[in-house]
């Protein structure tokens, strides 16, 4: 882990926030109380310090995000009323972003069921790029089903090409399913994106336009 990296493997000795956040990772609400209120010198309430240390440009609910525990999101979110929306200042990544590096599809369809932008993005990254990305299949599904935009365009392409360049057949065929006019804009999509890669054509047009290829690689 970083934080061991950094500060050894004794965590006594490693700062309180970097426990905290820790805590929050490991879905501990007891520990990240016990730990704000260690860190509330200044009396400010404990849920004033949940709600406001951060380390390394996290705070406990993007740190939630590697556990995926939902104890700890219902503290932050309905307790404490942390903003689900908020991004980190290490790589603007919100919450529900953090979910979905991780894979925890119970995370990510709380966080949207108590508010998290479905339509967010980081820079041109939308949460169906991601968790393409990934291969996370249940979670695609999921977002399509709440209706995450099938088109979207980040700088790499759609969600299809995504899926397509990595090959993840089942992915692929989800967002198929989800708009029969999608491969036509993924040509359109690639024409403009690439107009000069003949080997890019050789090896990929192959693969879109053959049943076989596309899905049974």
């Amino acid at each position: 882990r970083l934080y061991e990296v950094l500060h050894g493997e004794e965590r006594d000795r490693w700062p309180p926030e970097a426990r905290f956040l820790e805590a929050a990772h490991n879905g501990d609400v007891r520990e990240i109380k016990k730990i704000a209120k260690e860190l509330d010198v200044q009396g400010h309430g404990i849920r004033t310090m949940v709600t406001n240390t951060t380390y390394m440009g996290m705070n406990a609910l993007h740190a939630a995000g590697g556990g995926g525990k939902l104890p700890i999101y219902r503290h932050l979110v309905e307790e404490v009323k942390m903003d689900v929306d908020m991004p980190d200042t290490a790589q603007e990544f919100t919450p529900v972003s953090h979910a979905i590096m991780y894979g925890h599809l119970p995370a990510v369809r709380y966080l949207l069921d108590h508010g998290a932008d479905l339509h967010q993005r980081r820079g041109k990254i939308t949460l169906l790029h991601m968790a393409v990305v990934h291969g996370y299949y249940e979670i695609v599904k999921f977002l399509l089903a709440r209706g995450a935009n099938v088109h979207a365009m980040s700088e790499l392409g759609t969600p299809l090409m995504d899926a397509t360049l990595r090959r993840f057949p089942s992915i692929v065929k989800i967002l198929l399913e989800h708009k029969s006019d999608v491969l036509l804009k993924l040509f359109v999509d690639m024409l403009s994106l690439t107009p000069n890669s003949s080997l890019f054509w050789v090896l990929l047009l192959p693969q879109l336009f053959s049943p076989v290829g596309l899905f049974g690689w």
